[in-house]
């Protein structure tokens, strides 16, 4: 957890609520395919985790939290 997470880039607090998810994942899931079922999108930079002659596979599973939410206000 770090701080600048809500931080503006001018280094002020960014404030308001804010939804907080936690994923996890095995594998390579396809970010492209999972991107209109989660709350925010997978990395784009998974390796493909099946490949042979003439096709190459992404294939995962995902796991996604109930969300929490956090309040950040300024002091």
């Amino acid at each position: 957890f770090t701080h600048d997470a809500f931080n503006l880039p001018t280094g002020d607090p960014d404030t308001g609520w804010y939804n907080l998810y936690v994923y996890s994942y095995i594998d390579s899931p396809d970010s492209a395919l999972s991107a209109t079922l989660l709350p925010v999108p997978m990395p784009s930079q998974l390796n493909d985790s099946i490949q042979v002659k003439d096709l190459t596979v992404r294939f995962g599973t995902i796991l996604v939290s109930v969300y929490d939410s956090m309040h950040v206000v300024l002091q």
